[in-house]
């Protein structure tokens, strides 16, 4: 094919259909000319093509299988897989749930059941109902044989275990005042547990507790919030020096019993620790982390909490 300058070229009404064309067949680029390829393929103007209610869902379709393009039809396709309106859906209610289901195990795909899967994962949503230990209404607080009380102090701030061995939706906390002092409160929330330490706020009560009369004070959480099985704290923030009930560090009823201890002084000294103490002022408000932790050494003012 010479190289002809743009001027030179035949207007396209002289065009004859002969004259050389290269095209590609199977990566090769070969010789033909355009009334060859028109002959392959023939233009269809958009009017011309048949109308969809003319189609017979017999013409050649491409599809890939398996990495592999094989010609099947428009209706084999539909036989193997027809098309439903949203309006043809089985209800969910009609779900037996025995309707195949294709899951992954080890990589390799295999048909089991939605009821099968509902089985082995558990399908309940668990309640405070339905827990061995924690009943709905009731309150709980770390594993204590004895009380005792004492005085707490402005911007003390302490934390003290209770162990969940399932979820648990909790909703209030209360603390005991046992000498009320005028103008004082109380914060009250829940910290998530890291290895064994008070770690981060999941939940608190709405505003400050009063402990300026010798009452049991309760306050709730903005909306219940549910444990996963595991430890949490019990933290108090106090702005003032009330008398509150509390648990003496002592024997069966130290932190040893819970998350162990960090020397046998626990046992000589027959006076463990019961609890933690971090630095937070009552200002500030119940900090987003517990940060860190001294152990606190004798009488702790303490808590209890509600499962909802």
């Amino acid at each position: 094919m010479p190289n002809l300058p743009i001027s030179t070229l035949p207007a396209a009404a002289a065009l004859a259909g002969t004259e050389p064309l290269p095209t590609v067949q199977g990566g090769v680029t070969v010789r033909t000319t355009a009334q060859d390829v028109a002959d392959l393929a023939p233009p269809l103007d958009i009017g011309a093509l048949p109308a969809a209610a003319a189609l017979t869902g017999a013409e050649p379709l491409a599809v890939d299988q398996g990495g592999t393009t094989v010609q099947t039809t428009a209706q084999d396709v539909a036989d193997l897989a027809p098309p439903l309106d949203i309006g043809a859906l089985p209800a969910a209610a009609a779900l037996t749930g025995a309707e195949p289901l294709a899951v992954e195990q080890g990589g390799i795909t295999v048909q089991t059941t939605a009821q099968d899967v509902a089985d082995l994962a558990g399908a309940a949503t668990p309640t405070s109902e339905t827990h061995a230990i924690f009943r709905s209404g009731t309150w709980y607080c770390a594993i204590h044989s004895t009380v005792a009380n004492v005085n707490a102090s402005a911007d003390l701030f302490v934390a003290t275990p209770i162990y969940f061995g399932r979820p648990v939706s909790l909703d209030d906390i209360a603390v005991v005042v046992t000498a009320g002092v005028g103008g004082t409160s109380v914060l009250a929330g829940l910290y998530d547990d890291n290895d064994g330490r008070p770690d981060n706020l999941v939940a608190q009560c709405t505003g400050a507790l009063s402990t300026a009369a010798s009452v049991v004070v309760t306050g709730s959480f903005a909306a219940p919030y549910v444990t996963s099985a595991g430890l949490y704290w019990l933290a108090l923030l106090f702005s003032g020096a009330p008398g509150i009930r509390g648990w003496p560090a002592n024997g069966d009823n130290s932190l040893a019993s819970i998350i162990g201890a960090p020397g046998l002084y626990a046992i000589s000294n027959g006076a463990a620790w019961a609890g933690f103490s971090g630095v937070a002022t009552f200002a500030g408000g119940l900090p987003a982390s517990f940060g860190a932790v001294t152990d606190f050494v004798g009488t702790i003012p303490a808590g209890l909490i509600k499962v909802a």
